[in-house]
């Protein structure tokens, strides 16, 4: 795993940002990078909050979104009460309600759920904790955040992906190619393992910027090198970690 401590890298694979494959074609095409290959190249997936509208529901199984004490925060059809273990986190409109949930731990092999209502971490909260430090709360940042393998990186550390670096935001701003560990998965494991995350822009959209570039396509295997220093802590600054800094 390469590590820097620069402002930037200049004209590094300068305008390498392949389109993404077709389901088949990566499935086709995916093959696992090696110890070495994986220390420098990323295998990159996509992840986003799914929403949901309760009076659009209409199934046949319903399934009990439970906080830790065993109360019942909200009752859904299983197709959404699976998106939402598979994504981490979800919305659910509930009459005039928005009630937006993440995944919490298991008590008794039962999935629990948590509601957010900590107004600033309104894409809800990644990971807490690592074998490090222990946040109080820590919340997800769209376009910047990404989830990856505790073992290997710590909450807080900043991953810089050159080939992201330019791509535009839904919200017109460049992104400048620096992102921050904030998350874990249980299928998120390895180096170079990452899982970028979109906020509420599911990576399915055409205009979705990772889906654009590739990053939802596990066998773009980009270069990445994880940062150090004055540009590790002026990024961290930036996006406000542990808290959220949206750029409007």
């Amino acid at each position: 795993m390469k590590t820097i401590d620069v402002l930037f890298i200049l004209s590094f694979l300068a305008g390498c940002h392949p389109g993404s494959n077709s389901d088949h074609e990566a499935k086709a095409k995916y093959v696992p990078l090696s110890l070495e290959d994986s220390k420098k190249l990323i295998t990159p997936t996509v992840y986003y909050i799914p929403q949901f509208d309760q009076a659009d529901s209409s199934c046949g199984v319903m399934l009990d979104m439970k906080d830790k004490s065993g109360k019942v925060i909200l009752t859904v059809c299983k197709d959404s009460y699976d998106s939402c273990v598979m994504q981490g986190t979800c919305l659910v409109k509930k009459s005039e309600l928005k009630i937006l949930i993440n995944v919490g731990s298991q008590v008794n092999g039962e999935r629990r759920f948590v509601n957010i209502t900590d107004s600033a971490c309104s894409f809800g909260q990644g990971a807490t904790h690592d074998s490090a430090k222990v946040y109080k709360a820590m919340c997800l940042d769209p376009y910047y955040s990404i989830a990856a393998d505790l073992d290997i990186y710590k909450l807080g550390a900043v991953i810089y992906v050159p080939s992201f670096a330019g791509v535009l935001l839904p919200n017109g701003v460049l992104h400048d190619g620096y992102f921050v560990v904030r998350d874990s998965g249980g299928s998120i494991k390895g180096y170079g393992r990452f899982d970028f995350f979109s906020g509420f822009d599911s990576y399915k959209n055409k205009s979705n910027p990772f889906a654009i570039h590739g990053f939802a396509d596990k066998s773009f295997n980009a270069p990445y090198f994880v940062v150090t220093g004055q540009k590790e802590a002026e990024t961290l600054k930036a996006r406000s970690f542990p808290k959220l800094s949206v750029l409007k």
